[in-house]
């Protein structure tokens, strides 16, 4: 390319690349094939070569999309080297960062663990640059603070080293920064400058970061800018991926109408509570009379309530659950014995009985109440507590009854 920007010479990689016969590029401006949003970075690095800006430190390649033959916008890792008489030799290539990226993708889909998906992120910046120093700082999803890092010594991430640490300049802002020199301590080791983006984290309001130190040989910060934009996309993509999937865990944990767990999350801890375990099996009693009379709004209304009834009555200890309709199930904290049940449904039962506005005016309740024994399972508990139940309704309801079985 000459310092007009006119295309000279093209080999038959622009076939492969573009679509395009190396006689349709040679004679055209690059201009012409590269994206107007991404002509201001190409005029910032011929600016910088005409400024000698690269007689020091090495140009960095950069993604740029370029046009094919077909309209359509493909990215391409670029590069070039300067003549003497200002003209370009550029390089274009499917990018490292390619990659590196479907290597991310591959482990997103397969599940793998946060860890490694944080560690292809660093992977973005060091398959470049492997000599340069990297950090990511993240919170665990217990809100602790975990740094990976590459490269590194200790007191490039020691705050005493700083007046303010990389961390602790992002946190004002929330932008980017520049620490330009570094500390002599740092200095000493090699490093000349670091460079920080905060990064988005949906789970945690402080966000994570990424930090580069640069060294002596290695590009200078704004050589840096291109790898740490596409790692602090990756990261946030990680984080957001984390995020839902955490979401997702807690949906399918919790009762989406009223909050207690959900039947999956309930017959999970049902498993793990023991042999003697004491359990209450609660039913709405008319509950479908509402819903046929005053709709289904009025009948979540009415099932919220008695969740959050249910749930105040409930000792601590207490796990409550919705099996699914009007059906709710409480486990008892553990050692809870035969007349602890009964007392606890008796105060259930009171309680619903006694309510003369709101939701549960006129709601009654009907138990079962099964306590295991020692030789049965949890399940087989629980499936004394559901025949106890059907005896009360069939009783009268507004009452409790304890499986004999369990007794």
């Amino acid at each position: 390319m000459d310092p007009q920007t006119t295309i000279l010479w093209c080999n038959d990689a622009s076939r492969q690349l573009l679509g395009l016969d190396p006689q349709d590029v040679i004679g055209r401006s690059f201009v012409e094939f590269v994206h107007p949003e991404d002509l201001a970075r190409a005029a910032e690095v011929i600016t910088l070569t005409a400024n000698g800006a690269f007689d020091t430190y090495p140009r960095t390649p950069a993604l740029y999309r370029v046009q094919n033959v077909l309209g359509d916008w493909v990215e391409l890792e670029v590069n070039a080297s300067t003549g003497e008489d200002g003209s370009m030799l550029i390089l274009a290539r499917p990018g490292g960062d390619l990659v590196v990226l479907d290597r991310l993708l591959a482990a997103v889909s397969a599940g793998a663990s946060f860890e490694e998906q944080v560690e292809i992120v660093m992977d973005l910046g060091r398959w470049r640059h492997p000599d340069e120093g990297y950090a990511i700082r993240y919170q665990s999803n217990s809100g602790e603070i975990e740094t990976i890092t590459s490269n590194i010594q200790a007191p490039m991430l020691d705050v005493s080293a700083y007046q303010q640490s990389p961390w602790d300049l992002l946190k004002p802002t929330g932008e980017a920064i520049e620490i330009d020199p570094l500390p002599s301590e740092l200095t000493q080791l090699g490093y000349v400058a670091c460079v920080a983006v905060p990064v988005p984290d949906p789970d945690h309001e402080e966000g994570a970061s990424i930090a580069i130190w640069t060294t002596q040989t290695g590009p200078s910060i704004s050589g840096h800018r291109y790898a740490l934009t596409n790692m602090a996309r990756a990261l946030e993509l990680v984080l957001k991926q984390r995020a839902q999937m955490r979401r997702l865990e807690i949906a399918a944990q919790i009762d989406s109408l009223t909050g207690v767990c959900s039947r999956s999350r309930f017959l999970e801890l049902l498993n793990r509570a023991g042999d003697n375990l004491a359990l209450l099996y609660v039913d709405l009693d008319g509950f479908k009379a509402i819903n046929d009379d005053r709709g289904h709004s009025a009948g979540d209304a009415t099932l919220v309530a008695a969740a959050q009834a249910l749930v105040r009555f409930a000792p601590v200890g207490s796990i409550v659950g919705r099996l699914g309709g009007d059906e709710f199930v409480i486990i008892c904290p553990s050692g809870n014995s035969q007349s602890e049940a009964e007392s606890l449904a008796q105060t259930i039962v009171d309680g619903f009985g006694s309510a003369r506005s709101g939701e549960l005016a006129d709601v009654h309740v009907s138990i079962g109440i099964a306590v295991g024994n020692g030789s049965q399972t949890p399940t087989e508990v629980l499936h004394a507590a559901d025949t106890a139940l059907l005896q009360a309704k069939s009783s009268g309801r507004g009452r409790w009854v304890s499986a004999p079985t369990a007794m």
